[in-house]
């Protein structure tokens, strides 16, 4: 099952991140960020692009 978590790099989305991390594999967690370079620094497991890159999803 794949898990999304908006709003991921505030207080809230990265404590449900966190306790996520605890319970399922990484590849089962997606981030929905507004500033990737942010969630690039809190969560670097979860960037993992097709492309080698990340992203901007609007």
């Amino acid at each position: 099952m794949k898990y999304a978590i908006t709003a991921a790099t505030g207080r809230f989305g990265q404590l449900v991140v966190n306790q996520l991390l605890d319970k399922v594999p990484f590849r089962d967690i997606v981030i929905i960020a507004r500033n990737l370079e942010k969630a690039h620094q809190l969560f670097p497991p979860l960037f993992r692009h097709p492309n080698g890159g990340l992203q901007r999803c609007y």
